[in-house]
């Protein structure tokens, strides 16, 4: 329709066309004023499972053997999450998260280890809730004599929980979210991410002086 104004002979057909991209940009920025206006229906939609809202999971490690260029074996001390952002879906609405980490040794199945409490605190549709980061400390298992595995096929595993609750305290809406990458430090630095935090990670050098 645009494009028939644009090229058609006559006023009446220009004034047509002008009127139509009139009525389409401020459709269009009708659109965006409201995208801006309710950012939780944009960025947030709890009933959508899997999504983190920006939480991460991370492996605090310590440095046991250290070479001429760095450290070469660390063993997994703490895991800490940082907290999701989540809003309100009412004025003034109870949300809650919790994480819990599972263990996996030489590949078997997976048991939960450890469970946090539900950290709870108020939020709105355009206010997030202020949330604190919890972690626990990291006990890794003895290794029985004999045993094929040591502690690099020791891995954990965190699982996000965030609620929503109504009034009377029930839960409204629940979002579990495993996470595909959990951040690996060495006494404080950043080093990479992997699909869990092993018990001992090792690093090797090559080349001249390694």
């Amino acid at each position: 329709m645009l494009n028939d104004g644009l090229y058609a002979q006559g006023a009446s057909k220009v004034s047509s066309s002008r009127a139509a991209r009139s009525t389409w940009f401020f459709a269009l920025a009708g659109v965006l004023m409201a995208a801006v206006a309710s950012p939780v229906a944009a960025a947030q939609d709890p009933s959508v499972a899997g999504a983190a809202h920006g939480s991460q999971a991370r492996c605090r490690y310590e440095a046991t053997q250290v070479g001429k260029f760095g450290w070469t074996e660390a063993l997994l001390r703490r895991i800490v999450v940082i907290p999701p952002t989540m809003y309100g879906l009412t004025r003034g609405q109870t949300v809650g998260w919790r994480f819990a980490v599972q263990r996996s040794i030489d590949s078997a199945g997976w048991e939960r280890t450890y469970r946090s409490p539900i950290q709870r605190t108020t939020a709105g549709p355009n206010r997030p809730a202020s949330f604190t980061k919890m972690g626990v400390g990291v006990g890794l298992p003895g290794i029985p004599p004999g045993a094929d595995w040591d502690l690099n096929d020791v891995h954990y595993r965190v699982v996000l929980k965030m609620f929503w609750f109504r009034s009377d305290g029930s839960v409204q809406q629940r979002v579990t979210h495993g996470f595909s990458s959990h951040r690996h430090y060495v006494d404080g630095e950043y080093h990479y991410g992997e699909q869990y935090c092993a018990g001992e990670i090792r690093q090797f050098f090559d080349g001249p002086g390694a």
